[in-house]
Order: C-alpha cells, then structure tokens, then sequence
C-alpha cells in the first residue's frame, strides 16, 4: 500500500477538484482532473519514463476504459489544450481526427450538450460532463488502490512512485526533529 503521504496527496487532489467545481471554477477543476491522470498513469507505470502521452493513453484505456464517450488520444488531445493553452484546441485536435471535448457542467447534461453540438453539424466535438469525468478518474484510482493489494508488480510502481512524493510534515515535527539532532532538548 502507498505511503500515507501519497494517499494524502491525491486526496487533497480530489478534495480541490470538488471544492473548483461546487464553486463553478471549471478551468481549474479540468485542470486539476487531468493532473489527477498525469500523475496516476506516472505512478501505476512501470516505466515512469515513458513518453507522458504513451503512459496517459494507456492508463485512460486500462483503467477508465468506455465510462466515457470518448477515446484515449481524444481525453489526451483535451488534457493537452486545458494544461497548454486553457482551450479545448491542441496539435492533436487541429492536425487528425481526433474530437475536442466539449464540457457540460453543473446542471447541464452531457447528451443536451451533445445533441446540440450534433445539430450543428459539428462532427469533431464529443461532449463530456465535467462530473462524470471526475467520477470516472476517482473510480479509476479506487479500482487501482484495490488491484494493487493483490498485484504486487502494481503495488511496487505505486511504492515507487510513494517514494517521490512531497510530505507535508509541518513546523513543530521539523522544529522537534532540529532540537533532537542539535541534542537541544534537554536529553
């Protein structure tokens, strides 16, 4: 199992991504998801030094596979064009076939969304609610943290991957830990 540290990384990952979309902030909540993906696909990867868009696509197709209408290269396409330029147009969207993804959110429902971008005759446009994307990742990351307690090869990518991630100790542990190595407190 991973470190607390990393368990309580990811968490405040997911606790920002709600509060950004209970407070309407959606470019920071699609911010936030696709980092929730970035980081997911590095830590469960075998090969963390991977192309970020190989170990990204194949995450997405192992482990959030058809909950969503949309491709790999497309979810990829559209996290390139949130992180890079705050738009939904990346390399992949302009020069392929690859769709943008077009975001419902709120209270508006993805197929509304879609039918209206079918009638006017966009065919390069999948509509995906920000919601059900963030459901799919946290879905995504319950069924790796599950697989890894009976999947050894997984569990040592995460362990390390655990190994990398920031701890957040706070100033009385490190205060506490300097008067222990400068013999200060009194012992």
């Amino acid at each position: 199992m991973p470190t607390l540290s990393f368990m309580r990384n990811y968490m405040q990952v997911i606790q920002g991504t709600q509060l950004c979309i209970d407070q309407k902030l959606l470019m920071p909540a699609l911010i936030l998801i696709y980092t929730l993906i970035d980081t997911l696909a590095w830590a469960s990867s075998s090969n963390k030094k991977a192309p970020v868009r190989r170990r990204f696509e194949a995450w997405v197709t192992e482990w959030i596979g058809s909950r969503l209408p949309c491709s790999a290269t497309e979810l990829y396409a559209a996290r390139c064009g949130i992180l890079h330029t705050l738009t939904s147009k990346a390399d992949l969207t302009t020069c392929g076939n690859i769709r943008e993804v077009a975001y419902a959110w709120g209270a508006a429902k993805s197929k509304d969304l879609q039918a209206t971008i079918d009638h006017m005759g966009k065919t390069k446009v999948v509509a995906v609610h920000v919601n059900e994307l963030f459901q799919a990742v946290r879905e995504a990351m319950a069924d790796i943290l599950e697989k890894a307690e009976s999947d050894a090869s997984l569990g040592a990518c995460l362990n390390e991957a655990a190994s990398f991630h920031l701890v957040n100790k706070g100033p009385e542990l490190v205060a506490q830990y300097l008067r222990q190595v400068r013999n200060e407190s009194g012992v």
